[in-house]
């Protein structure tokens, strides 16, 4: 299973992605973005414009 979360504090925000296997979970994250940004592509995330 993925699952995704648009994190964000002081103005800046990421999103990070927990992969879940049988053995472990691998978490990655993005780099910071504005808040403006980040929302921008949270919303092509969710919409399948990107991966």
């Amino acid at each position: 299973m993925t699952f995704y979360e648009l994190c964000g504090a002081g103005g800046l925000a990421f999103i990070q992605r927990t992969v879940i296997n049988d053995r472990k979970n691998d978490t990655t994250h993005s780099d910071a973005w504005s808040l403006r940004e980040a929302r921008a592509v949270w919303i092509a995330l969710l919409s399948g414009m990107v991966r």
